[in-house]
C-alpha cells in the first residue's frame, strides 16, 4: 500500500476523533455553565432565607424597642428581594457583606438585651440563621470549584481554539 494514502488515512481519522472530541467538549461545558448556573441560583436563594429571617429578627428589635445602628433600621434594608434575578456578582457580593454585617449585629445587640435574649422566638430565629449561614458557605464552595474547573477548562491548550470560537468567558468566583 502506498505510504502517501496511509498517512492520508491517519490524518483522516484523527481529525475526525478530533471533530468528536471537540463535539464532547462542547457538550461537557454546557453542562458545566448549567452547574454554575443552579449553584448561583443556590446561593440566591440562601441570600434571600437570610435576608427573611433577618426581617423577622428585625422586627423582634422593634417590638421589644431595641437599638441598632443606623444602617440596620427599616427592617434590616436593602430589598433585594424583588429583583434577585438581576443580581450582578459585585452586587451579590455587597449585598453579602451587608448580610453578614447586619447577622453579627443582630446576634450581637439581641444578645445584649436581657429579655430579648430570653424570648423564644429569638432563640428559635437563631438556628435558621446560623444554618443558613452554614448553607450558604457550602453553596459558595461548590460555586467555587465549578468555576474553578469551567475556568481551567477554556484555558486548556487543546481545547482554547474552541472556547474562543464559542466565546466562553471565564468566570469569577466568589469571596
Amino acid at each position: 500500500m502506498n505510504p502517501w494514502i496511509i498517512a492520508s488515512i491517519i490524518v483522516g481519522s484523527m481529525a475526525f476523533l478530533y471533530f468528536i472530541s471537540v463535539h464532547v467538549y462542547l457538550r461537557l461545558m454546557k453542562r458545566f455553565l448549567k452547574r454554575i448556573e443552579q449553584q448561583l441560583n443556590a446561593v440566591d436563594v440562601l441570600l434571600a432565607q437570610k435576608y427573611d429571617v433577618l426581617r423577622l429578627v428585625g422586627k423582634l428589635f422593634k417590638k421589644y424597642k431595641v437599638a441598632l445602628p443606623a444602617e440596620f433600621e427599616d427592617e434590616l434594608a436593602p430589598h433585594f428581594d424583588e429583583r434577585l434575578k438581576e443580581v450582578t456578582g459585585t452586587e451579590r457580593t455587597t449585598i453579602r457583606s451587608y448580610l453578614l454585617k447586619a447577622t453579627q449585629a443582630v446576634l450581637y445587640y439581641g444578645e445584649q438585651d436581657k429579655r430579648l435574649a430570653a424570648n423564644a422566638e429569638f432563640i428559635k430565629l437563631k438556628k435558621p440563621l446560623t444554618e443558613v449561614d452554614k448553607d450558604y458557605r457550602k453553596a459558595v464552595a461548590i460555586y467555587n470549584a465549578d468555576v474553578l474547573g469551567y475556568n481551567y477548562w477554556i484555558n486548556v491548550f487543546i481545547w482554547r481554539w474552541v472556547s474562543k470560537a464559542a466565546k466562553m468567558k471565564s468566570k469569577d468566583v466568589m469571596a
